[in-house]
C-alpha cells in the first residue's frame, strides 16, 4: 500500500455565494436541459487565487420544470508549480472541483421538487481558453 501524499495544489472549503431556484409545473413534454457557465479567476498573491464558477441550468421552451442559477467559489493555493501548470490548474481543475461541490446541492433541490434529481454531468473545461495566471 502506498503512503498518501498531500498535493501541492490545495483549496479552501468551497462556498455557495448565490443560489436561485425556480420550479414550475411539469408539462406533458420532455425537457432539454441547457447549462451555461462562466468562471473567473482573481489573483490574491503569487501562490493564491480565488476561482468563482457561475452556472445557469434550465430547459428549452416553456416546458422547463426548473431553473437554477448559482455561484460557487473557493481559494486555491499551490507551491512548486510553474506558471503554465498553475494557469492550467486554475482554468481546468479548479472549476471541476467547484462543480463537484455544487452537484449534490442541485440534485437535492430538484429531488425535493418531486422530479427526477438532476445531476450535473462532468464538464470538459479543457476545451476552453486557459487563463494565464501571470497576466492577472
Amino acid at each position: 500500500m502506498n503512503t498518501t501524499k498531500e498535493s501541492n495544489f490545495q483549496y479552501t472549503n468551497p462556498r455557495i455565494t448565490k443560489f436561485n431556484y425556480i420550479f414550475t409545473e411539469l408539462s406533458d413534454g420532455q425537457c432539454t436541459i441547457n447549462m451555461k457557465h462562466k468562471k473567473s479567476i482573481e489573483k490574491i498573491s503569487e501562490n493564491e487565487a480565488k476561482v468563482t464558477l457561475n452556472m445557469i441550468i434550465s430547459a428549452n421552451g416553456d416546458s422547463s420544470p426548473f431553473e437554477i442559477s448559482f455561484s460557487v467559489e473557493a481559494k486555491f493555493r499551490w507551491k512548486d508549480f510553474d506558471v503554465d501548470t498553475v494557469s492550467m490548474l486554475l482554468s481546468q481543475t479548479a472549476p471541476s472541483l467547484l462543480v463537484g461541490y455544487a452537484r449534490p446541492i442541485v440534485a437535492m433541490f430538484t429531488n425535493s421538487s418531486g422530479i427526477t434529481p438532476f445531476n450535473i454531468p462532468m464538464i470538459d473545461f479543457t476545451k476552453e481558453p486557459i487563463v494565464n495566471f501571470s497576466e492577472l
